[in-house]
């Protein structure tokens, strides 16, 4: 680990090798996210086709959020703190365990829908440390004058593979077994894990409130101030949070809405994601 103070990060990040390094841990991430978002369609669809229910299905989507919900602002409290490729490593290797955890109980014909849901929540707490992570490390690895056409840059093909994740998911159903498909987060983890191991990420020592300690709530506090100082921040937030209220309920019964209603398939579920994404890419675009 490379540990900076805040004036060697601004002058490392604007070198060559500082953006180098970020487009290799940059590449790791997303192709280890085309094996989650596999993952994730295939098992939104199990649900689907296994239970037909729409409290099952909510409660997934419980499952797999509420935890995220909860802790992200712990979790970036403690990116602050600690060792972030410590950090991204080991939630994305306790991703990859239960993932593993849940294959074999799928061959094994053990696979149930509380096993589901404890599979969905350990991901989501990886997920939680892991997102928020990757998130703050762009600053620390880009020079300023380009933080914002990364930023779109990631929106952009993001979006691509929520895309590509789905379509390839629903082509290989046809040929594959659900569990089968499961591998594809296990591949992509250690193809990420590989790249990331090369990676220097820096780690910015963070003015603390007392000694050593994480004064967790301190820093919460000091956030909601920032928000509520910086023109603009707060209604961009309240925005977001009325648009994830809605969508929510559509996206999570969505599966059920083209398979019971409609009579789709997942073949049908996939290119309605592929029209939302689209709407994403031309956001991200427009930005980049």
């Amino acid at each position: 680990m490379t540990e900076l103070s805040l004036a060697d990060k601004l002058e490392e990040k604007d070198n060559g090798q500082s953006l180098k390094n970020y487009f290799l841990f940059f590449s790791g991430q997303q192709i280890s996210l085309l094996g989650s978002t596999v993952v994730q369609f295939v098992l939104i669809w199990w649900i689907t086709l296994e239970t037909g229910s729409e409290l099952i299905l909510g409660l997934a989507s419980l499952a797999g959020f509420g935890p995220m919900v909860i802790l992200s602002p712990i979790a970036g409290t403690i990116a602050d703190r600690i060792n972030r490729k410590l950090v991204i490593v080991t939630s994305d290797t306790v991703i990859a365990i239960i993932t593993a955890v849940a294959i074999y109980l799928f061959y094994a014909d053990k696979f149930t829908i509380a096993w589901l849901f404890i599979v969905l929540v350990i991901r989501s707490i990886g997920d939680s440390f892991h997102n928020t992570v990757v998130v703050s490390i762009l600053p620390t690895m880009v020079p300023d004058k380009l933080i914002s056409r990364i930023n779109g840059l990631n929106y952009l093909t993001n979006a691509v593979i929520r895309i590509a994740g789905p379509a390839i998911a629903a082509g290989l159903l046809i040929l594959f077994r659900t569990v089968d498909l499961m591998w594809a987060d296990i591949i992509t983890f250690v193809i990420a894990l590989i790249l990331i191991i090369k990676v220097d990420i820096p780690h910015v020592k963070t003015e603390l409130h007392k000694g050593d300690k994480i004064h967790m709530f301190a820093d919460l506090k000091d956030a909601f101030k920032t928000i509520l100082n910086t023109k603009g921040l707060l209604a961009i937030g309240i925005m977001l949070i009325i648009v994830n209220l809605f969508f929510t309920p559509f996206s999570t019964m969505l599966p059920l809405f083209i398979y019971k209603t409609h009579g789709g398939t997942e073949t049908d579920y996939a290119l309605v994601i592929f029209f939302f994404q689209v709407g994403i890419i031309a956001g991200s675009l427009f930005m980049t």
